[in-house]
């Protein structure tokens, strides 16, 4: 995505040559660093395909969220493993899923429905439509004319 910053918004050029404008302003739900990583990266590509207004800047913080979620919880299961031991009452050691199992494969639910609200799935892209042209001459043809 190109253009000027004018404040917290973008004006950016999409197909077709008219003028939308984005907030690039990272939503202040977004707490994780990780989170705030992934918002330009999918900011730039919903405002690509057209679908992405300043109103999803929410949905989009809880899909970087749920997004920097599911890669911490895999992070941290590769590096301390998918189960660990535990003591019973009868002094047997037994294993048990990592807690972060369940709660990673939360977050991934929560991706792929969020993925699939924005289009970013093979088979919801066909079925989210971009947003519609906005009034308007195309910026660059008048002023290139």
């Amino acid at each position: 995505m190109t253009g000027a910053v004018a404040g917290a918004v973008t004006l950016c050029p999409t197909g077709g040559g008219l003028t939308r404008v984005i907030a690039t302003r990272v939503v202040e739900s977004v707490r994780r660093a990780h989170a705030a990583q992934h918002w330009p990266l999918l900011a730039d590509l919903l405002a690509d395909m057209g679908v992405m207004a300043d109103g999803d800047r929410v949905a989009l913080g809880l899909l970087c969220e749920a997004l920097a979620e599911w890669i911490e919880a895999g992070q941290t299961i590769a590096q301390h493993g998918a189960t660990y031991a535990c003591t019973t009452e009868a002094v047997a050691v037994m294993h048990r899923a990592h807690p972060l199992i369940a709660q990673r494969a939360d977050a991934v639910r929560r991706v792929q429905s969020l993925l699939s609200e924005f289009g970013l799935t093979p088979s919801a892209r066909a079925k989210v439509a971009g947003l519609p042209d906005l009034p308007g001459g195309d910026p660059a043809a008048e002023y290139f004319s």
